[in-house]
């Protein structure tokens, strides 16, 4: 599974004003995580992937637009 970083940016400007760190807890992430991954070339780990489709699935969103299979 591959995340759409530029997906993901986009929902994070859209839906929380931009702020990782909003995001990052209402994901259930860490700031730090969420940070390195939108800023670094780092993978997203089972425990990402599995807080975008939850998050996805609680507020109406449909999580392909997030993540590749």
């Amino acid at each position: 599974m591959i995340l759409n970083k530029e997906a993901l940016i986009s929902l994070i400007d859209n839906e929380f004003d931009g702020s990782v760190y909003k995001a990052a807890m209402s994901f259930g992430l860490s700031y730090s995580g969420l940070f390195k991954l939108i800023n670094y070339n780092r993978k997203a780990g089972l425990k990402t992937i599995t807080a975008i489709i939850d998050f996805c699935g609680n507020n109406n969103l449909n999580y392909t637009d997030y993540i590749f299979f």
